[in-house]
């Protein structure tokens, strides 16, 4: 399915009073983090109210610019959205869903032919994939002054929530941006010598994420997760004001047939 028809299905679930509402839209550019070379880009479509992002998708593709993946997100929680991630090459999938009042974590392995899933408690600061963005916005002042912030991540592949810290290393200066330099790594001590760590730069000024380097949430064709530098050109990241009744709800970014 492409991006626009993705983008016609978000939006026609939208009720009335959020046609007041901005779609913005940015890419990310992936590269392999050992040899630099170009593996995939991701291109991101996010519906916000109020300042905060409400839908969200994703579209992953190679090289060519053949679809390889998509993923959907809704966020019931800015730090714990439900989500829904399919790469259509391996069959693998992942994501976030509620069951009543259970929050189900569910995967599936390329070749299986059902989901494995698995409720989880949310207790305290739980964060799961495009929330951990959210969350970082939200303490990005805190970290810059020194601060440590301790929260769980859910783990689609793992079926399960693990203790992460991220933590400022540094500043820098950029393509004219100054940087935070934070890293995020398993709490644990055993956990730590078997993760590698990610690290992430992200714009002072603007709060929005410039780079990322670590484990990719979208796998090689053999299965194996790619692990790679991923960086968002903030020139490329573009607003759509959508005013209250200016065109039909199926229509409000364009591309609807």
């Amino acid at each position: 399915m492409t991006l626009p028809r993705l983008t016609c299905l978000l939006m026609a679930c939208l009720p009335a009073a959020a046609f007041a509402a901005e779609v913005v839209r940015w890419t990310g550019y992936a590269t392999d983090l050992a040899t630099g070379a170009p593996v995939y880009s991701e291109r991101h479509e996010a519906v916000i109210e109020d300042g905060r992002a409400v839908r969200a998708q994703v579209e992953y593709v190679d090289p060519t610019g053949k679809p390889i993946a998509a993923k959907t997100l809704d966020f019931v929680s800015p730090f714990l959205p439900l989500f829904s991630l399919a790469d259509s090459r391996i069959g693998y999938r992942e994501g976030i869903r509620r069951e009543g009042e259970e929050i189900m974590v569910f995967m599936r392995e390329p070749g299986a032919d059902r989901d494995r899933e698995r409720s989880v408690t949310v207790d305290g600061e739980v964060v799961a994939d495009a929330g951990f963005d959210q969350f970082m916005r939200q303490h990005l002042e805190g970290l810059a002054r020194g601060e440590r912030k301790v929260f769980d991540f859910i783990v689609p592949s793992q079926l399960r929530a693990l203790r992460f810290r991220v933590e400022k290393v540094g500043e820098t200066k950029r393509d004219g941006l100054s940087l935070l330099q934070l890293v995020l790594r398993p709490d644990g001590f055993i956990l730590r010598n078997l993760v590698a760590s990610v690290e992430l730069d992200y714009d002072l000024a603007s709060g929005m994420l410039y780079e990322y380097r670590g484990i990719s949430n979208v796998r090689q064709p053999n299965g194996d997760s790619y692990r790679a530098r991923i960086v968002f050109p903030p020139a490329e990241r573009r607003v759509v004001s959508v005013a209250a009744n200016d065109r039909p709800v199926a229509c409000l970014v364009g591309g609807c047939r």
